[in-house]
């Protein structure tokens, strides 16, 4: 069932994250809700990071017999991985574990990819593999913003899992023959930012002026859905979920209410054809260019 490739996102619920977000970060009760109605439905995973605001504290409040986790290391972004740097990695490992209340989880993924390739790089890949193999982690792997030294990075790292950016505007990796690539490899596929940080949920008189400069495209996008009687969020999700090679998608809820909305969603059999709406441009794709006020 297409339900089962869902993965709950946490980074709403330690931040006001999402440029279509006005309501803050998710309540703990609102938490629970959506807990609750993802569990019931057989949503398993839950996808979270030290670095998403108080997202794995507020995890930690929560029994989780019935999930696993997925978190990530720290970014580094240095041009060197001290023995330091494995010390700080390790410990925020072990204190994940712990909020999470588990003696092992399902993966931990290299959060800032360049700092698989920096001098002392393979010493993340070292304590990565030695957390597989002590059975603390199911699987490692990477998060990565392009296929730049894709190759080399599983090369040295030789992930399980690789969590990706994609959605109806962003096909840069559709196009590339990336996802291929990392099938070919039996390397799982997460896809991320389906709905480009609610970007593609929101109605033109919500768009921040930001986006003027991409207005064609999203007028592209809007026309397609109306064209092709879709809504915003069933074309969005039905596009990213029905990618064969895709295993995950990683969708972040603000509230019960929007997961509930997905769910329905997902029992639509209509492909939507997303032909000539997408964009290679950086400064729209990639959400850390973004500036708006």
């Amino acid at each position: 069932m297409m339900i089962k490739k869902i993965v709950l996102g946490s980074a709403q619920w330690g931040s006001d994250y999402g440029v279509s977000n006005i309501n803050g970060k998710t309540g703990y009760k609102e938490m629970l809700n959506i807990l609750s109605i993802a569990h019931s439905k057989g949503i398993r995973l839950i996808d979270t990071a030290p670095a998403y605001g108080g997202a794995e504290e507020s995890l930690s409040k929560k029994n989780f017999s019935g999930f696993n986790f997925i978190t990530k290391t720290q970014k580094f972004s240095k041009h060197e991985i001290t023995t330091d740097d494995i010390f700080k990695l390790t410990s925020a490992f072990n204190k994940s574990l712990d909020l999470f209340g588990k003696n092992h989880i399902y993966g931990i993924l290299v959060h800032h990819a360049p700092d698989v390739m920096v001098k002392g790089g393979e010493y993340i890949c070292e304590v990565l593999n030695n957390f597989k193999n002590k059975g603390l982690v199911k699987k490692i792997g990477v998060s990565i913003y392009d296929s730049k030294n894709l190759d080399s990075i599983c090369e040295r790292l030789k992930p399980d899992i690789v969590q990706l950016p994609i959605n109806v505007i962003d096909q840069g990796f559709i196009k590339d023959g990336t996802l291929k690539y990392l099938k070919n490899k039996g390397i799982e596929i997460h896809a991320r930012s389906i709905f480009l940080q609610g970007l593609l949920l929101m109605s033109p008189s919500q768009i921040p002026a930001y986006f003027k400069p991409w207005a064609h495209i999203l007028n592209a996008w809007h026309s397609a859905c109306h064209n092709q009687k879709f809504d915003f969020l069933e074309a969005a999700l039905n596009f990213v979920i029905k990618i064969k090679e895709i295993d995950y998608c990683i969708l972040g809820f603000e509230d019960s209410t929007q997961l509930t909305q997905c769910i329905l969603t997902l029992s639509d059999k209509r492909e939507f054809n997303a032909v000539d709406i997408d964009s290679s441009d950086i400064d729209l794709v990639n959400p850390t260019k973004w500036r708006i006020d």
